[in-house]
């Protein structure tokens, strides 16, 4: 199995823990959650409110100020739907790796932009888990679409989705980030790494998800469940 790193923080090894930016926090405050040991920023562009140059300076600042690794992630809105090609090649050079989604229209062409970044391929599907067969076929088409990291966060509307989920990513040889979301699935958010998930994504304001929980919350569990990444922490 290949290695396979964000900036100096290598995955696989250890459970990384991702912490979200919404909106314009202090770097004091990202600094202390980084002594704490988050591992990965994800920039939610898509959230900030102000213009977007603003954005663009804070991230800057981020990522000159914590020496984090950075994922940047542009969703499409109503706001942004026309400009978000120009907006992701102004984001790109950034960051460490780009999440795209894998059915957006423009997703060959971020990909394009992003060839020299890490291509994170994600899918996220709010009303339920898809079959086995399901799954699959999302891993194949991100594969390629040309995948370094493969995000799957389905709605779990059962225990039997949540395993579903965990035991098809323990399965693959893929690397792959595995999120069952809602209530049911939260337990994913803290044992998907047993199952080969590479990070699980905690907030630091406000949840941007169904069943996520906190940053702060993911690093007193990981610290308790995963005593090895103690040693491995970068």
């Amino acid at each position: 199995m290949r290695s396979l790193s964000l900036g100096s923080c290598s995955l696989r090894a250890v459970p990384r823990i991702v912490a979200i930016i919404d909106s314009i926090i202090p770097l004091p405050q990202l600094l202390r959650l980084k002594a704490m040991g988050i591992d990965i920023f994800e920039i939610r562009a898509d959230l900030f409110t102000g213009p977007f140059e603003q954005t663009l300076t804070y991230i800057r600042k981020v990522k000159e100020t914590v020496g984090l690794p950075l994922i940047g992630t542009l969703r499409q809105t109503p706001q942004n739907k026309k400009m978000r090609i120009g907006m992701f090649s102004e984001l790109i050079p950034l960051v460490d790796c780009i999440d795209i989604e894998i059915d957006t229209p423009i997703n060959k062409d971020v990909i394009a932009l992003a060839r020299k970044k890490k291509i994170m391929i994600s899918e996220h599907n709010y009303k339920k888990t898809p079959t086995e067969v399901g799954l699959q076929k999302i891993v194949s088409t991100s594969r390629t679409l040309g995948a370094d990291i493969i995000k799957i966060a389905t709605l779990a509307n059962s225990q039997r989705d949540v395993i579903r989920l965990l035991s098809f990513c323990n399965a693959q040889k893929e690397p792959i980030v595995a999120i069952s979301m809602g209530d049911l699935g939260t337990i994913s958010r803290i044992t998907a790494p047993l199952f080969g998930s590479l990070f699980s994504y905690g907030f630091i304001g406000s949840s941007v998800a169904p069943g996520q929980i906190s940053a702060i919350a993911l690093v007193n569990y990981f610290k308790r469940l995963y005593p090895h990444r103690q040693s491995t922490h970068t």
